[in-house]
């Protein structure tokens, strides 16, 4: 192998970087490890403090130079690395405030607590429950959605009712407590937890309230009320069944009856020891005895008028009025009426023959009337004794006369040439 001649180059300078130059073309790839921060190496670090969902930069300046020794010994100094502290604090490449705005861990803003009213109904002699009416309030969601809220109410006893479902924000309902004994005292409390599988939402107090009822003795005047009775009559009048309610109690009590979803819903206050009848058009009815605005303990059930068939009446027809036959009035029609125009006399025009002074009075001449294109008698004057007939006779004599002298004269003339 001879070696390329470089011009102005030794020989063995050129030999030594050949060999250099194949030495790192076959030599194994080097690994690159960071080298751990000498003392006295800085970083900038943004300082976090809070719990998870709520963490914050801690006041003051953002971000602070730390030394680079102050990071776990495992991590190096780059950006993002952690700092070993408690908090998420972290690595920046630069000291720019916003930098560490934007690395925060993001913020989780939690549902609201539930929230609502309750007004509770004290037991008596006749009513031996506590009914606790309430109003949900509860805000709505900012973090992760919830299908409604469950309620419940609760009492020293342990649990005593609670909602069948979560109920709707903002919806009202009624739960009511176990029995009551005579001079019974009970402390009730209603709780609400908002239902959503996010997080552990917790149980919130809503209101309490202790309740006492009436001791034996002081009841045994007042008897407990009872649910009312019913039966449906054995006639179908209009198209409505009926039914009749009997209250057996010593006090005025309220039938709420409706069809089996709640339609056509009537309440009727039924007077101590009375009676009232309710028309529907429904074959069964449930209803409900309230007394006081509370219902009844077993007071719920159903009244059915069985197989009476019930016949909504045919309307009955409303009478039309009788047809009177009107003979119509034939009006003949009218003859136009036709105005006739008399024409406007007609000149006779003149001729260049002699026009005869004779007329004939029983035959005139008849001419065309250019106005009604019909013919028209033209009456001839008649010579009367006024002399105004002598005037026309001189004037045709006259005319005679000239006719006669001047026909000669051309004759004479016409002989001449």
């Amino acid at each position: 192998m001879s070696l390329p001649k470089f011009k102005g180059i030794p020989k063995g300078i050129a030999w030594l970087s050949m060999v250099g130059l194949l030495s790192l073309m076959f030599a194994a790839p080097a690994v690159v490890t960071a080298a751990p921060a000498a003392a006295g190496d800085k970083v900038l670090v943004c300082k976090v403090v809070g719990g998870p969902g709520h963490y914050t930069l801690k006041e003051g300046k953002q971000p602070i130079e730390v030394d680079a020794n102050a990071l776990e010994a495992d991590v190096q100094p780059i950006v993002g690395a952690p700092f070993s502290d408690a908090q998420p604090s972290f690595v920046v490449a630069s000291d720019d405030r916003t930098l560490c705005e934007a690395g925060l861990p993001p913020v989780v803003v939690p549902n609201p607590n539930p929230a609502g009213s309750v007004s509770f109904v004290q037991p008596s002699c006749t009513v031996d429950h506590v009914v606790a009416n309430i109003t949900d309030a509860t805000p709505p969601g900012v973090g992760p959605g919830y299908a409604g809220i469950w309620y419940y109410l609760v009492s020293s006893r342990g649990a005593e009712s609670q909602t069948p479902d979560s109920v709707d924000r903002l919806s009202s309902f009624a739960l009511n407590s176990q029995p009551m004994s005579f001079g019974e005292t009970v402390t009730f409390t209603v709780k609400a937890q908002l239902d959503t599988p996010e997080g552990s939402p917790p149980l919130v107090v809503i209101d309490s309230f202790t309740a006492t009822r009436p001791n034996a003795s002081s009841c045994e005047e007042s008897p407990v009320v009872v649910p009312v009775t019913a039966k449906a009559a054995s006639v179908c009048t209009a198209g409505k069944y009926s039914y009749s309610f009997t209250n057996p109690n010593d006090v005025a009590v309220m039938v709420k009856s409706s069809g089996f979803d709640d339609s056509v819903r009537t309440e009727t206050v039924i007077p101590a020891g009375g009676t009232a009848t309710v028309t529907s058009t429904l074959n069964k009815l449930y209803y409900e005895t309230y007394v006081s605005g509370v219902q009844v303990k077993g007071s719920a059930t159903n009244i059915s008028a069985g197989d009476l068939k019930c016949t909504t009446p045919t309307p009955t027809p409303t009478p039309t009025p009788t047809d009177t036959k009107v003979t119509p009035v034939v009006t003949p029609p009218t003859t136009p009426k036709v105005t006739t125009h008399k024409a406007s006399p007609v000149a006779v025009p003149k001729v260049s023959t002699p026009v005869s002074t004779t007329s004939t009075a029983t035959n005139p001449p008849v001419v065309t009337d250019y106005i009604s294109n019909s013919p028209t008698k033209v009456v001839s004057a008649q010579v009367g004794s006024t002399g105004f007939g002598w005037y026309w006779l001189a004037a045709g004599f006259g005319a005679m006369l000239l006719i006669g002298s001047v026909l000669p004269r051309r004759k004479v003339q016409e002989n001449k040439h």
